[in-house]
């Protein structure tokens, strides 16, 4: 089924509980990437969140970041965070002057990547 995961439930405190409309079945498909993994420095045995082997520096999967699912999973060559898409990838939001991007907006070590 194609639902986003609840993010409330990945971080143990859904107020919703079972009449969450969002998932709190964890998969490939709709749990992030784990963040230290890609860094290379996951130090948890029981990590909730995917080590998938994609680089740190790839871009942002919109799937994913928008709709919260990507039917790829663990075969998805792109990131699977909560980040806007177009921050990420381009460097620039046309929604963030207008306050209408859901989505973070996060600069990496003072940097963002040129678009390809």
């Amino acid at each position: 089924e194609k639902v986003a995961i609840c993010k409330d439930f990945l971080y143990k405190s859904c107020p919703a509980g079972v009449n969450c409309d969002l998932s709190h079945e964890p998969s490939y498909e709709r749990v992030p990437a784990c963040t230290h993994f890609l860094r290379g420095n996951c130090t948890k045995t029981a990590c909730l969140y995917p080590h998938v082997n994609v680089s740190f520096d790839a871009p942002v999967c919109r799937p994913f970041a928008t709709l919260g699912f990507c039917s790829k999973g663990v075969s998805c060559g792109d990131r699977h965070v909560f980040e806007c898409p177009d921050y990420a990838n381009a460097g620039h939001c046309a929604n963030i002057k207008k306050g209408k991007c859901p989505l973070p907006h996060i600069d990496r070590a003072g940097t963002l990547r040129k678009a390809a």
